[in-house]
């Protein structure tokens, strides 16, 4: 069956337009991932390190003085990064002592940056004892100083959303002095699947307001009209040997009455029917259709066909004054909307009418309908 307006072509319309989304976004993944493999190349180093206070009491406290020299390193040629938000944090056995926040800043391509937290000060440390009496008799303590990131990658004029890596970075001390302190390298704490997964959160908000952009260019298309306003059969007659010989002239009426959608029918083929059986087809010359405007087309489909087993139909027709005919329309058409082109759609028309013979007079304008 038939349905009004564009209803049918909807479908089609939107099965396109998200099979285009799912194409962009599998591009946007491969962006990502291109953008995000240099991200583990960054590096992190702790440089030096000097403890010059260390002691705990009876009571527990922590009497500290630790300066860091954490070194940076993004050895990336097309990303940049901004650390929004540095925040240092050194740990005893497991306990936190001391934190610092660092100045932000944002680091080039091929760079290289000195950070140096300074923690001091006192921290109560329960059940530290063993660990601190170990570490005395063996010269070096074994502290860790997490950084707490907030960044973004920059990749040209593309930046990202905010990530919040950690990164984790393991020393031995010794105390009162940096010699024989030994540089370390430090790692990353879940990074990567949180970078990705807040990507993905990004690509699919994103898809969804894409989808809600189609939803609204695509609403007003149900309104897109075709009629049938006039017809003229001046020749329609078959012969003994099924020949039909036909002179058929259509006055199509297709309207957009949308305010903000242009259409561009790229291709047209009139196709004429009698009894179900095709007689002849037109191929129309394309054009553009703009904000609430109305055009004309003017199919005439003349000639001579085969045409079996309609004698009966044609009979019957003939009697009643009128021919029971259709013209179908095959488009290739595109929207715009503003700047912005759809891919090409195929929607078909069909229009059903009845046309009597050697003139227009008496012939009824017909409304017509899409069909898949």
């Amino acid at each position: 069956m038939g349905c009004f307006g564009i209803i049918c072509c909807v479908p089609k319309c939107i099965f396109k337009i998200i099979l285009s989304i799912l194409i962009a976004l599998g591009i946007a993944v491969l962006i990502v991932w291109l953008i995000l493999r240099p991200i583990n190349h960054l590096n992190f180093h702790v440089e030096d390190a000097k403890l010059t206070q260390f002691n705990i009491d009876n009571n527990n406290m922590l009497q500290y003085n630790l300066a860091v020299a954490l070194n940076l390193r993004n050895p990336n040629t097309k990303i940049g990064v901004y650390y929004d938000q540095i925040e240092a944090r050194a740990f005893y056995d497991g306990q936190r002592f001391g934190s610092v926040m660092l100045t932000p800043f944002y680091q080039g391509h091929k760079n290289t940056t000195i950070l140096r937290p300074v923690f001091k000060g006192q921290r109560l440390l329960p059940n530290v004892h063993g660990d601190y009496s170990r570490d005395m008799i063996d010269g070096k303590f074994d502290i860790e100083v997490k950084l707490y990131l907030k960044m973004r990658f920059k990749a040209g004029v593309v930046k990202t959303t905010k990530f919040k890596p950690r990164v984790k970075c393991e020393l031995q001390v010794p105390l009162g002095s940096s010699i024989g302190f030994i540089p370390e390298k430090c790692n990353y704490i879940c990074c990567i699947p949180k970078c990705i997964f807040k990507i993905i959160i990004s690509i699919l908000i994103a898809l969804g307001i894409a989808v809600l952009i189609v939803w609204l260019i695509l609403r007003p298309i149900n309104h897109l009209n075709f009629h049938v306003e006039d017809a003229t059969l001046t020749q329609f007659n078959v012969t003994e040997n099924n020949m039909l010989h036909y002179n058929l002239a259509v006055a199509l009426k297709l309207r957009n009455p949308n305010t903000k959608i242009g259409v561009y029918y790229d291709q047209i083929e009139a196709r004429a029917f009698y009894d179900g059986q095709r007689f002849d087809s037109v191929m129309l010359t394309p054009f553009y259709q703009g904000h609430k405007n109305t055009t004309i087309l003017r199919p005439v489909f003349s000639g001579q066909r085969l045409l079996p087993n309609v004698q009966g139909e044609f009979n019957k027709d003939k009697n009643d004054g009128k021919f029971s005919i259709q013209v179908k329309l095959y488009l290739q058409m595109r929207f715009k909307a503003g700047v912005v082109k759809t891919t090409k759609f195929k929607p078909r028309v069909k229009c059903d009418f009845e046309v009597p013979m050697g003139s227009a007079v008496g012939f009824t304008p017909e409304k017509c309908n899409y069909s898949m």
